[in-house]
């Protein structure tokens, strides 16, 4: 920047829209190159734009008519250009392809090497903007004939090699698929803007001589580069947090599939995962199978700045991510450990639904065979021994059949009333309960409105009573419970409070399968059991 001031000179009396075009042409080639560098693999095309920014104000030394700067204005005033020219080509690949470099390295020996024969064959006033005054200038063999055919040469070589560039950015530009176009197109636009106004310059430069007012337009339009860089830069980041997102968008992976995805969506090999074990609580190493061993002393203060806590909603351990030193995007890293958590904790849940699901079935299974099963075996047994015996003793076996087979029938409907009791689809929430406290040795006040509530806002706040009154029922001692359902501002409010003893396990088995249940119904489960002041189950669930 400073440097770019001082080449200047005389420029910002004589021309100050030029002077300030140039600064800022310098400024935000370096802005964008230091951007570019922050990633591991733009680095090179970082230093590149970095180049160009720092290179730029050498076109303008000529200002100062003093020692070797008016010479170095004219080798390498074309320079930056080129730089930027690399910066276009390369970008966003990791490599330049071999068309790529072998027009760069053309383009180099082209606008440096040309420029320094017509140093030798003509006349500084030929090549400067103003007389050099005492400054060097090495007076080899001044021709002006000769100097106007390697002119000549020089813009049809430019135009040439301007040709080629444009097509190589055109190539690049129909490469890949939509997102990869979309990331290149306004790099690959501005680059096109760029070379034609160059190419424009310079043939304007070489037939009239020098112009401010020319150099002005072409710094205009070079200014479109670094700032389509930026932009550039910006769909990028944008597309890698959709990337993460729309990864697990419509998945549910292993913990071991969920790492590669994220190395793979991140472009971080290096990231690690380490899910929570809660058999062996502890952080498991997934290439192992077995707990992970962190690195200790100055390795591990590293290792633990780059590690990410992950947790539930509960606050339970979930596991820990590490992505590698390379990934310094903080948002890219944000959207991973988010997605990562929702990704864990769905893959939890899912697991103690289906846990839970399993144990409904063991449940429904013991209930077939301790009630309606052995009842039909009773009935099974008294039917042979009537079939075996005489006419006088048969009414009575007869009789004994018929109550079992009433026994086996009201077992049967106890059964489907656990399973989903016919009460609450024809009369509602306040029958149903009703039924069910009834069925239990325990004094139960309901508080519950007669309005219908929508079909699975019921049946989720049915089976929360029913669960939480069977565990009042077997486990509080309580003398009264209080059954309270409200119905306000979109959600509706269940309450189940007991005046037992109080003090129940927040983190119990039969707990963890209610809260799951509601969480998977968008609801909220809330727990309030003091020591000695009975126990409090709250349900919060959307009712829309």
């Amino acid at each position: 920047m400073v440097f770019g001031l001082v080449a200047e000179g005389d420029l910002w009396a004589r021309h100050p829209l030029l002077t300030v075009v140039n600064l800022l042409l310098t400024t935000l080639n370096i802005i964008a190159g230091l951007v570019l560098f922050g990633e591991t693999e733009q680095r090179v095309t970082g230093i590149a734009l970095i180049l160009c920014g720092v290179s730029n104000p050498l076109g303008w030394a000529d200002q100062w008519a003093w020692g070797p700067l008016p010479l170095y204005s004219v080798l390498f005033g074309y320079i930056s250009p080129v730089f930027g020219g690399w910066a276009l080509i390369r970008y966003p690949d990791e490599r330049m392809d071999r068309a790529g470099r072998v027009l760069i390295m053309s383009l180099a020996a082209w606008t440096v090497g040309v420029p320094a024969v017509l140093v030798l064959v003509a006349q500084p006033s030929w090549l400067t903007h103003q007389s050099i005054g005492a400054a060097w200038w090495p007076p080899v063999w001044p021709s002006e004939q000769l100097f106007a055919l390697v002119s000549l040469l020089f813009v049809a070589g430019c135009s040439l090699l301007g040709s080629v560039f444009l097509c190589l950015l055109v190539r690049r530009l129909l490469q890949g698929n939509r997102r990869e176009r979309a990331v290149r197109l306004p790099v690959a636009a501005a680059g096109v803007i760029a070379a034609v106004a160059a190419l424009t310059v310079t043939t304007t430069t070489t037939a009239w001589g020098p112009r401010d007012e020319v150099f002005a337009v072409e710094g205009i339009a070079d200014l479109a580069v670094p700032i389509a860089f930026l932009v550039s830069m910006g769909q990028r980041r944008l597309m890698r947090l959709v990337g993460v997102v729309s990864t697990f968008t419509d998945t549910a992976p292993t913990a071991l599939l969920l790492r590669d995805m994220l190395r793979l969506t991140m472009r971080d090999p290096d990231l690690d995962l380490f899910p929570w074990s809660e058999d062996d609580r502890c952080y498991l190493d997934l290439d192992a199978g077995v707990p992970s061993q962190l690195p200790s002393g100055a390795r591990a203060d590293r290792t633990r700045e780059r590690l990410a806590e992950l947790t539930g909603t509960d606050g339970s351990p979930l596991a820990l991510l590490r992505p590698s030193a390379q990934i310094t995007d903080r948002h890219i890293v944000t959207a991973a450990e988010v997605m990562t958590r929702l990704a864990l904790e769905k893959q939890q849940l899912s697991r103690r639904l289906l846990t839970a699901e399993y144990d409904a079935r063991a449940s429904i299974a013991a209930d077939l065979h301790d009630g309606a099963q052995k009842e039909l075996c009773a009935l099974l047994a008294i039917l042979v021994q009537c079939r075996h015996s005489n006419g006088m003793g048969r009414d009575p076996l007869i009789e004994a059949a018929c109550g079992q087979a009433d026994k086996a029938l009201q077992a049967l409907r106890d059964l489907a009333h656990g399973v989903y009791p016919s009460a609450l689809h024809h009369a509602g929430l306040a029958q149903a309960v009703d039924e069910a406290a009834d069925g239990l040795d325990l004094l139960v006040y309901l508080h519950i409105p007669d309005e219908r509530l929508p079909a699975a806002v019921e049946k989720t706040a049915y089976f929360f009573v029913c669960e939480a009154l069977t565990n009042v029922h077997k486990h509080a001692q309580a003398a009264s419970t209080h059954v309270t359902v409200s119905h306000s501002a979109g959600h509706v409010t269940v309450v189940v409070q007991d005046d037992g003893p109080g003090g129940a396990d927040a983190h119990g088995r039969g707990l963890a399968r209610m809260r799951d249940r509601i969480h998977a119904h968008g609801g909220i489960l809330t727990l309030t059991s003091p020591p000695g002041h009975g126990t409090q189950l709250t349900m919060r669930l959307p009712c829309v």
